[in-house]
């Protein structure tokens, strides 16, 4: 081969030569007319059309196969609620002057993705080099602490165990433990909370401290146990090679601690995502997907459908803007929908020399409708800054990861409606 993809000047002058010794052959080259859109979902192919990444690789072999068009499958994602969520969260960039940011919407019944964006993004119909930060898929290769978000897991799995129910009052909460030595103390991360919080505030306000408090009583092996059953210590079920997997740590009463309310202890967006549409589904183990599922699911109950109803109220109160408790994610209460969610805001590792940076990792975690969960739609902006001059000012997930859920549930709402993926899946 002397050369591939001629233009059409290099194709007559290779004509006009005569040489019969030169052969010109066409060959079929694969074109992605929406650029951008899905590049993480998607992926790449090589020269030879063999997909070297995202769905073109996983589905390689089968896309090869002389037989597929007799067996082909049908991808979930809706390219009408992609390009919503993607300029949603373009502009959050801008706003924040965030270094990125990633969304995945998942039905929480079936596991399937409707969409699911990672930003910064490449074109994939240019095969040049890309920077290895535009190629992250943020939701599924991304490793990260997700802060506040883990303590609905926390307190679920006490919930779970009858340790506590969501009136259990914890009294004379201190303002900073030594879980991790008189050196590392860990401090309440609002200092005006109150001493005396049950679980349902201690969630709603996002109390470190009472998080704690609540882990103590759960202990190493039960908690390790309900995250295992859970799912955020394996690679995600989905159809891309792109997985990341949590972080092995080393337990002890320091890190049982910190994991509570999610420092410590590293996943993936989408084994959080997972997790979450256990609490909210009635307690099934979730596997997301990007290929349409049979509707005669076999489930697999993971929690008791008393806890995950229990979870589904707490969370709607850390939305929820008329609740006297008045929790961290008002910004995405948006009329008619009923979101139910849970922030988190995380400090990241330095890149540069031990320890944490000043940076932080946002997340919100939502599904709606409160009645009956259908979708979770899980929002992150990476480095988000505070801007005082535009009314931004603090950097926390409901400063910024939730307003930008909110946005998108306001778009996204009347077009998931008028489609009817609401699925009544029968369960065996």
């Amino acid at each position: 081969v002397l050369k591939k993809k001629l233009d059409h000047i290099e194709y007559k002058k290779a004509i006009m030569l005569g040489e019969p010794a030169i052969e010109l052959s066409r060959r079929q080259v694969r074109i992605y007319p929406q650029r951008n859109l899905f590049s993480h979902v998607l992926g790449q192919t090589d020269e030879d059309n063999k997909g070297i990444s995202g769905i073109e690789n996983h589905f390689n072999n089968q896309i090869l196969n002389k037989k597929f068009s007799e067996s082909s499958f049908q991808i979930t994602l809706d390219t009408v609620i992609q390009s919503q969520v993607r300029d949603a969260l373009e502009k959050a960039i801008t706003d924040y002057s965030a270094r990125g940011a990633a969304s995945l919407l998942m039905n929480v019944n079936s596991g399937e993705i409707i969409s699911l964006v990672s930003l910064p993004d490449f074109d994939i119909n240019r095969r040049t080099l890309v920077s290895d930060e535009k190629y992250l898929n943020k939701i599924t290769l991304g490793v990260y602490e997700l802060g506040s978000v883990f303590k609905a897991l926390t307190i679920a799995n006490a919930l779970e165990l009858k340790i506590i129910d969501e009136n259990t009052l914890f009294n004379n909460l201190e303002k900073q433990v030594y879980n991790c030595g008189a050196s590392q103390p860990i401090n309440e991360h609002d200092k005006n909370l109150k001493r005396d919080l049950t679980a349902t505030e201690i969630l709603v306000k996002s109390s470190n401290i009472g998080t704690v408090k609540i882990i103590e009583k759960i202990g190493i092996e039960n908690h390790k146990n309900f995250l295992t059953k859970l799912g955020i210590f394996e690679k995600a079920s989905i159809e891309l090679p792109e997985k990341g997997k949590s972080l092995p740590m080393k337990w002890d009463n320091c890190t049982l601690a910190t994991a509570s309310y999610g420092h410590g202890i590293s996943t993936t967006p989408i084994q959080l995502a997972s997790a979450y549409a256990s609490l909210v589904n009635g307690g099934y183990k979730i596997y997301p997907t990007l290929v349409k599922q049979n509707q005669n699911l076999k489930k697999e109950r993971v929690i008791s459908e008393e806890t995950s109803k229990k979870m589904v109220k707490m969370l709607r109160k850390v939305v929820d803007k008329d609740d006297p408790m008045q929790g961290t994610a008002k910004r995405a209460d948006i009329n008619g929908y009923s979101v139910i969610g849970k922030t988190g805001t995380a400090v990241k590792v330095s890149k540069t020399s031990k320890g944490y940076s000043k940076d932080v990792m946002t997340v919100f975690v939502s599904a709606y409708p409160e009645e009956k969960p259908e979708y979770l739609l899980l929002v992150m902006i990476d480095e988000p800054k505070a801007i005082p001059s535009k009314g931004f000012y603090k950097s926390d997930s409901g400063w910024n990861a939730v307003p930008t859920a909110g946005t998108i549930i306001k778009r996204i709402g009347p077009i998931l409606a008028s489609k009817n993926y609401n699925i009544a899946l029968n369960v065996k």
